[in-house]
């Protein structure tokens, strides 16, 4: 497979970043062609274009972080130019231009690791897209790409697209060019989509947790698990309430993690798709704080004593109907590793051991339809998330006790 180079602009990779950090994106964009067995030639949807920031934008409009919209105002009044392909099945059409309209988010951290994010919404041929853009650095270099390959694979398959925004564009451009700092992002660009509201994901509001879950629901029919879909990852289109259950339609954001679920061995399918469920109820989810309150305790990441509080919390349950929503493992510690180490890991008679047997037996105890109906009459009944609850602050209590005291439980 012959993939077209990179122009030499002053924008080219080259210049700025070796070869080992980070080949040309859309160089790795042809290599879908072999791994997602695209039907058409990829690289020949790479066009020139430019990026800017709207005229009127003004720098007390983005926060200090963000150090692309500097370079962007930053660079003498001249647009860069790089390289971007555009969904031939999106309807976008060819783009010349990308405007930046306003800065949505900014964050140190992308998929739970160091890295620039900066989250805005741009107009490219007057639609509004959402730039998810990455600060390229050498130990994150492949998070677009991979983020990219499943937005792609999403893409082609009908059977899960709708779940997801629709994808738009792909590009990589450098900054910097007037300054001392020069800085490469890559970016996905896709359907423009509202973030819920307080009142959305509140607890009187079931109808939208119902909604999120059915989605999850359908992923797994459909073959493939989220890998971190909290109810941050849940985004609504604008307008009336229209979709299902008397609310907005939502979609899935955040591709970073997405897999198909593994067909040797059930059981670690199976356990990937309960750690989704956990996901969604233990992250982001104001029904459901004290998972945070633990992880965040004494102002830091407490990751080891929530792994310790979940372990304790799911060794003690003895009550059948919330035992899937525990386990030997939190799902943060577990989402991303592969087939194998998952496997090794609930046999490990170290920790995933109960009442003499490993967490592997409970799970070949499991199918696909009993995970879903379990975590769906969790989800709908609140006296569950109350009994969970008070299983992981008594095994909080037990190994913590000052913190239990500082947070007044």
């Amino acid at each position: 497979m012959i993939v077209s180079q990179a122009r030499a602009t002053p924008t080219d990779i080259s210049e700025d970043c070796t070869a080992d950090i980070l080949e040309s994106l859309h160089g790795r964009l042809g290599r879908l062609e072999d791994l997602m067995k695209v039907d058409y030639k990829v690289h020949d949807g790479m066009h020139p274009f430019e990026l800017t920031l709207k005229p009127s934008l003004k720098s007390k409009e983005w926060s200090d972080d963000n150090t692309l919209f500097n370079s962007l105002r930053n660079n003498k009044g001249k647009a860069y130019t790089g390289d971007i392909w555009v969904n031939p099945f999106s309807g976008i059409n060819k783009v010349t231009s990308v405007e930046i309209q306003s800065e949505m988010r900014v964050s140190s951290v992308s998929n739970g690791m160091p890295c620039v994010l900066v989250m805005c919404l741009a107009k490219v041929n007057n639609v509004d897209v959402i730039l998810k853009l990455r600060q390229v650095e050498k130990e994150t270099s492949d998070f677009t790409e991979r983020e990219a390959k499943n937005a792609m694979k999403i893409a082609l398959d009908i059977g899960v697209s709708k779940i997801f925004p629709e994808l738009y564009i792909m590009f990589k451009i450098t900054v910097g060019a007037f300054t001392k700092v020069r800085r490469t992002w890559e970016c996905i660009g896709s359907q423009s989509l509202d973030e819920l509201t307080s009142e959305d994901k509140g607890n009187p509001n079931w109808r939208i947790q119902r909604y999120c879950t059915s989605l999850l629901n359908q992923l797994h029919i459909s073959g493939y698990v989220h890998g971190d879909p909290h109810f941050g990852n849940f985004m609504k289109e604008r307008g009336v309430s229209r979709g299902a259950y008397g609310v907005p339609i939502i979609h899935l954001i955040d591709l970073d993690e997405v897999r198909p679920i593994p067909t040797e061995g059930f059981s670690i399918g199976y356990y990937l798709m309960i750690l989704d469920y956990q996901a969604f109820m233990f992250w982001n989810n104001p029904r459901f704080r004290v998972f945070q309150e633990i992880y965040f305790d004494r102002g830091g990441r407490n990751l080891d004593m929530l792994a310790k509080v979940f372990n304790k919390a799911w060794v003690d349950n003895t009550d059948d109907e919330i035992e899937i929503a525990f386990g030997p493992y939190p799902f943060n510690i577990m989402r991303a590793m592969s087939a194998e180490k998952l496997r090794n890991s609930i046999m490990d008679q170290g920790v995933a051991v109960k009442k003499g047997k490993t967490y592997l037996t409970y799970l070949s105890s499991l199918d696909n339809e009993a995970i879903r109906i379990k975590f769906n009459a969790i989800l709908d009944d609140s006296t569950a998330w109350k009994r969970i609850e008070d299983r992981l602050l008594a095994a909080w209590r037990v190994l913590d006790p000052e913190a239990m005291r500082m947070t007044m439980r």
